[in-house]
């Protein structure tokens, strides 16, 4: 892998921003360039997205919320704005997506995944939200 993506999606959550900071700072260690989108899924539709480099994710753990801000997208529900998505993933040229959020993400996540030939995460912010995701790596 040379680059990723991440976003968080739904409501915000405690320890958004401290995965964000883990993400970023271990991709950075590996030599992998990482972008973030900006308010979840619509930014990623909108292509609007920022280039993260250390001094972005320093002193961000004890913030509340999303430093890349958190949206709940409708538009991505529809096939066209997720066609829109993959086209932009491709023309950025990333390797993989980090999506980071509670229940509904994982319905859109899998929805994108199905359509999108690089690799997606996606991760719980919240514990209920674990046993959602520990099956979902099963059907990709």
């Amino acid at each position: 892998m040379r680059k990723i993506g991440v976003l968080t999606s739904g409501g915000d959550a405690p320890g958004m921003n401290a995965a964000i900071r883990a993400i970023v700072r271990t991709s950075l260690n590996n030599n992998i360039k990482i972008i973030g989108f900006k308010n979840g899924y619509e930014g990623l539709i909108d292509n609007d997205y920022m280039v993260f480099d250390r001094r972005l994710v320093g002193n961000i753990i004890q913030r509340g919320g999303s430093i890349l801000h958190t949206s709940r997208s409708s538009r991505f529900l529809n096939e066209e704005y997720r066609l829109i998505a993959e086209d932009n993933l491709r023309s950025l040229g990333l390797d993989g997506l980090v999506v980071i959020g509670g229940g509904r993400v994982y319905k859109r996540c899998y929805c994108s995944i199905k359509n999108f030939e690089n690799k997606m995460c996606c991760s719980p912010s919240y514990n209920r939200q674990r046993h959602a995701f520990s099956g979902l790596h099963d059907r990709v």
